[in-house]
C-alpha cells in the first residue's frame, strides 16, 4: 500500500492512497485525531501528479476538511491517516495550535445581520436603492419564506433548525450508538423519508448495536430535509448524504466505507430494527453465506431453478427491515456500481455458497408478537 498526506493551512488534509496489488481498486481512507476516527473518505479524486508518477490511473486522491475538529482538539493533537482495509497508518503528524478562521465571530455576526435584514418585509417592496448584497439577501429571504409557507403543515411561524433539533431530541429518550473502533458488524440503514421515525429507530437500537459491537452507517438521498440533522443528534453515527442520488448508489458507497467484516443492509420500514437485528446477526445467519429478503430469494430461484437446493428460508420472529447480509470481502469483490441483491446472490451461488431468504412477519403480526412478549 502506498500513500501520502499533507495538512494545509486551511485545515484540510490532502493526500492519496493506492495499492499496487489491486491497482484499479479505490481505497477507503480514515483520518483520525488522537486515534479517534474523525472522517472516512473513498479516495477517488483525480490528481495529475499521480499519473505522472505512475500511480495507478490517477484517481486515488482525497480531501478531508478538518478545520473545526482540529480547533476543538487543541494544540498537540495527533493527526493520522490510514488505509481502512489493513489499518496501516501511512501518515502521522502532531498538530500545533490551530484556530478557526480569522474574524469568524465578526463574519458570523454580519451573516446574522444580513439574514435579519432579509426577513424584513419592507425591504422586499421595491428595494432597488439597496446595495447589491442586501438586494440579494432580500431575494433569498423571499424565497425562504415562500418555501416555508409551502412546506408548513398548519399555522404559526416557521421554526429554526435549532428549534426543530430540540423538538426531535425531546421526542422520547434519545440515545445514540457509541463509536466502535473495530466493529464486528457494519449496519447500513436507509434514512428514508420520515425523520422522527428514523431518529426513534436509531435511539431504540443503540443498546443492541453496542452489544453486537456494530457500527451504524446511515445514508440519506434527501427524501426529508430533517434527516440532515441526524449528525448533530448522533455524533458517532456515520452519515452519508447524496441528495438526488439513487439509493442503490448510496448503498454501494456506504458498503465501500464500512469497516466491519460483515455488512447488514436494512430498509427503513418502520420496524424497531434493533430487536430484529439480534436475530439477523445471530446463529440463523452463517456469515459465509448471503442473506436476502425472501421475496428476492424466490426471484433468484425463478431466474435459475437449478440453484433451489442451495437456497434456504428462515422465518424471522421480528422485523428488522433486512435487505442484505453479506461478508464485506464478498461485497467488495462482487458489488457493482449499483449493487443488487439478486446479482450478489447469483454470484454467491456460482462460487459454491448458499443463500438464505429472510422472511419477516408483517407489521400486524409483529405487533401481536410484541404484545404477547413478557
Amino acid at each position: 500500500m502506498w500513500g501520502e498526506s499533507v495538512l494545509d493551512a486551511d485545515g484540510s488534509v490532502h493526500g492519496w492512497c493506492w495499492c499496487p496489488d489491486r491497482p484499479r481498486d479505490r481505497q477507503v481512507v480514515e483520518v483520525m485525531i488522537n486515534d479517534r476516527i474523525a472522517s472516512s473518505v473513498l479516495a477517488t479524486r483525480f490528481r495529475e501528479d499521480l499519473t505522472a508518477r505512475g500511480v495507478g490511473d490517477g484517481y486515488h486522491g482525497f480531501v478531508v476538511p478538518l478545520t473545526k475538529s482540529l480547533a476543538q482538539a487543541g494544540p498537540g493533537c495527533v493527526l493520522s491517516v490510514r488505509q481502512q482495509a489493513s489499518g496501516e497508518i501511512f501518515w502521522r503528524s502532531t498538530v500545533g495550535e490551530f484556530g478557526l478562521p480569522s474574524r469568524l465571530a465578526q463574519r458570523t455576526a454580519r451573516a446574522a445581520e444580513a439574514c435579519e435584514i432579509a426577513a424584513r418585509s419592507d425591504l422586499l417592496n421595491g428595494g432597488r436603492g439597496l446595495p447589491l448584497g442586501l438586494q440579494f439577501a432580500a431575494a433569498l429571504g423571499s424565497v425562504g419564506r415562500g418555501l416555508a409557507r409551502a412546506s408548513r403543515r398548519g399555522g404559526g411561524p416557521a421554526k429554526s433548525a435549532a428549534q426543530v433539533r430540540a423538538e426531535l431530541a425531546c421526542d422520547g429518550a434519545l440515545r445514540g450508538p457509541v463509536c466502535i473502533a473495530k466493529p464486528e458488524i457494519s449496519v447500513i440503514f436507509d434514512a428514508g423519508g420520515h425523520a422522527p421515525a428514523t431518529i426513534r429507530a436509531i435511539s431504540a437500537a443503540a443498546a443492541v448495536l453496542q452489544k453486537l459491537h456494530a457500527e451504524l452507517i446511515v445514508f440519506d438521498s434527501g427524501q426529508n430535509a430533517l434527516n440532515a440533522l441526524l449528525p448533530s443528534l448522533f455524533p458517532d453515527v456515520r452519515y452519508i448524504a447524496g441528495y438526488g442520488k439513487l439509493s442503490a448508489v448510496l448503498r454501494g458507497e456506504a458498503g465501500m466505507a464500512a469497516r466491519g467484516p460483515a455488512l447488514i443492509f436494512l430498509n427503513n420500514d418502520g420496524a424497531d430494527f434493533g430487536q430484529g437485528l439480534l436475530e439477523l446477526a445471530g446463529p440463523a445467519w452463517n456469515r459465509h453465506d448471503i442473506v436476502i429478503s425472501a421475496l428476492m430469494a424466490e426471484k433468484v430461484m425463478r431466474l435459475d431453478p437449478r440453484v433451489a437446493g442451495n437456497v434456504d428460508f428462515h422465518l424471522a420472529t421480528r422485523r428488522s427491515g433486512a435487505r442484505l447480509g453479506i461478508a464485506r470481502r464478498d461485497f467488495l469483490n462482487w458489488a457493482d456500481v449499483l449493487p443488487r441483491e439478486t446479482a450478489l446472490a447469483m454470484r454467491a451461488l456460482g462460487a459454491g455458497g448458499k443463500v438464505t431468504g429472510w422472511r419477516e412477519p408483517a407489521a400486524a403480526d409483529d405487533e401481536k408478537v410484541s404484545a404477547c412478549s413478557p
